[in-house]
């Protein structure tokens, strides 16, 4: 007669071999999580911007009267200023911004002001919104004031 019992449990090492398996695949998904949070975080920033110097165009030409868009570089925020409504919002951390005048000098710090006017003109260079990864590019017209968007580039 033989004595030994067979289980119809797991081993100690069974377990642990499922374990480790969890453990890197739960790994693997937290690194791919943070990289789409950052880079949804990328693109609805360059929304806000774009649509706030769309809407100070708007404002400009129905009120008949200039609208300027404010880019704080120093506390990352941006508005329109003296909008009734929306205020400045703050841009994410991980998401950074550049301003460039129309000669291509770059604004390192400070207010940066984009001004449009009710003829539909813009006086005002482009704006630089870029992660570790991506970038955008927001270039108003200086004639027409409407926005043109280019980017969605990998940085090398």
């Amino acid at each position: 007669m033989d004595s030994r019992r067979t289980s119809a449990g797991f081993t100690l090492l069974e377990l642990t071999v499922v374990l480790l398996l969890i453990s890197i695949i739960i790994a693997i998904s937290s690194v791919s999580l943070v990289s789409a949070l950052n880079s949804s975080r990328l693109e609805a920033t360059a929304q806000d911007v774009s649509s706030a110097l769309r809407r100070a165009r708007a404002m400009a030409t129905l009120k008949g009267q200039k609208e300027d868009v404010l880019i704080d570089l120093d506390s990352k925020a941006f508005g329109i200023e003296n909008a009734a409504q929306g205020g400045f919002k703050s841009i994410p951390e991980g998401v950074n911004v550049a301003a460039f005048s129309t000669t291509g000098e770059q604004a390192e710090s400070g207010a940066y002001r984009i001004t449009f006017f009710p003829s539909g003109a813009v006086e005002g260079g482009a704006i630089i919104i870029w992660n570790n990864k991506r970038w955008f590019k927001l270039s108003p017209d200086p004639v027409m004031g409407c926005v043109e968007s280019s980017g969605l580039g990998g940085l090398q």
